[in-house]
């Protein structure tokens, strides 16, 4: 109504206030270039950041598109949650904050819908968010976590170098042919960030 993104604002100030840790829940990764940036800024200086998705999609394109995003995010560890689907909207930091309601890491929940959101802070409510996020990771399997050093040192192993390089450690990875193609296409074939 007023032009404000306020859950997207909301999210950033939570990765970009955060000296500890700072971790989401959500079933669609949808993410602007700025929520991008806060969250990798925040790995990069030292923040455990952490997302958890779906292991098993409700939409398998949005799904194929939400993986699409893992290897934006340098240093950042993303979570699949293996027993099913997952579609809740959670996020805490530092034992102090959180948000639980309808707003999606995504781009039409943060920009076009009229979402709904609770933020905490110095409350009970807090910490059980936190519980319930890392018992929901250590039911989740481990889909990223700095995916882009790693192809990169992957890609200096095998004496490979460029794109050409980039193209072969991508396609040697154990991902769907489809989220492949993403990668090898993303920003005209470049798949690291500098920053």
């Amino acid at each position: 109504l007023d032009d404000e993104q306020v859950g997207e604002e909301v999210y950033i100030s939570m990765a970009d206030k955060a000296e500890k840790y700072c971790w989401f829940m959500t079933p669609y990764l949808i993410i602007t270039d700025e929520m991008a940036h806060a969250l990798t800024l925040a790995a990069k200086r030292g923040v455990d950041v952490r997302i958890i998705t779906p292991g098993i999609p409700d939409k398998k394109l949005v799904y194929n598109v939400t993986r699409s995003f893992y290897h934006e995010l340098v240093k950042v560890r993303i979570y699949e949650w293996t027993p099913g689907f997952c579609h809740a909207k959670m996020s805490v930091a530092d034992d102090c904050m959180a948000t639980c309601g309808t707003i999606n890491l995504d781009y039409r929940s943060l920009y076009h819908h009229f979402e709904n959101g609770c933020f905490m802070a110095d409350c009970d409510a807090v910490q059980d968010i936190r519980n319930d996020l890392y018992e929901t990771m250590k039911e989740s399997a481990l889909k990223a976590s700095g995916l882009n050093e790693k192809m990169e040192e992957m890609a200096q192993t095998a004496g490979l170098a460029g794109r050409a390089g980039e193209r072969a450690v991508i396609e040697s990875l154990e991902i769907p042919d489809q989220i492949k193609k993403l990668l090898i296409e993303n920003n005209n074939g470049e798949i690291y960030q500098e920053m």
